[in-house]
């Protein structure tokens, strides 16, 4: 497995689509830096207010839709859909490599891939700290801890993100079918939760409001609605992406409501990544590589 994975890290080192990819990810970096230094307004009072501060900037980056998140899931998916439609699998099973190694090798590489590709777009935002300021919101408690708390979690879901990524491209097994599907999945998966979301509310609550004896009941049931879509992946990142947006605030994680949250994040998803790969290594056991 030691071995095989450093042959994938070689052959990663080498495509030129892997630096190109990273290059395009510095280069929406500093123009993002240059966008933000240039958004703020000062009034009257020499107060200055940044329409774009790194905090903000940062968190969008986290969002699956983002830019720089579908460049690297589409490298993610080429590399991969590359690597079946080359034949080079079958020459790792040749090699007496066993399916599972090649399926969990493959996930190392995109988780890795994925992960540096985030590093360096926050790393070059945050290089510019001094420039531009990070702006966290103003909680009673544990302010920056609880943002870092927030971070923490946003790389979850990328790590949850990426092991689909990886299913998808490891079982389509065609070059233009895993770069649109992975597309699709990263493009419209907000959208999806956004609509299903919408939906419920109508048809349960909205819908339904004379059942309710007043205003606070239908909030009530609302509310219970949305405890329950918290346990699911793609309401997760529904609801990510609307703090982003600052739709709603940061949950604050040290409170009780925002610690179930947590809670209810870390174990679903701690559930659905053993799922996925395990579930997924043993499917790809027993497909048949033409």
């Amino acid at each position: 497995m030691v071995r095989l994975l450093r042959l994938e890290f070689r052959r990663l080192f080498k495509d030129k689509a892997f630096f190109a990819i990273f290059i395009i990810i510095a280069i929406i970096a500093l123009l993002q830096i240059l966008v933000a230094s240039n958004s703020y307004y000062e009034d009257p009072f020499g107060h200055v207010y940044w329409l774009m501060p790194l905090r903000d900037i940062i968190t969008t980056s986290f969002q699956i839709s983002s830019t720089p998140f579908i460049l690297i899931g589409i490298f993610i998916s080429l590399f991969i859909a590359k690597d079946i439609a080359q034949g080079t699998i079958r020459n790792k099973l040749i090699a007496g490599y066993s399916k599972l190694e090649v399926y969990w090798s493959t996930l190392i590489i995109a988780s890795t891939i994925a992960f540096f590709g985030m590093v360096l777009y926050q790393g070059l935002i945050m290089a510019f700290v001094w420039k531009i300021p990070f702006q966290t919101e103003a909680f009673a408690v544990n302010e920056l801890e609880n943002f870092m708390v927030f971070w923490a979690v946003g790389y979850l879901l990328i790590l949850m993100t990426t092991s689909i990524t990886t299913f998808i491209s490891m079982m389509v097994k065609n070059m233009a079918g895993a770069i649109i599907l992975t597309i699709a999945f990263l493009a419209f998966t907000l959208v999806l939760a956004l609509l299903i979301q919408s939906l419920l509310e109508y048809l349960l609550i909205y819908q339904r409001y004379d059942l309710f004896l007043d205003a606070q009941g239908a909030q009530d049931a609302l509310d219970a609605l949305h405890s329950v879509l918290d346990y699911f992946f793609i309401f997760q990142l529904e609801k990510y992406s609307q703090t982003l947006f600052n739709y709603t605030e940061i949950p604050n994680y040290y409170s009780t409501e925002g610690g179930l949250y947590l809670y209810k994040v870390l174990g679903t998803n701690a559930a659905l990544l053993a799922l996925v790969n395990v579930g997924g290594a043993y499917w790809f056991r027993k497909t048949d590589l033409k």
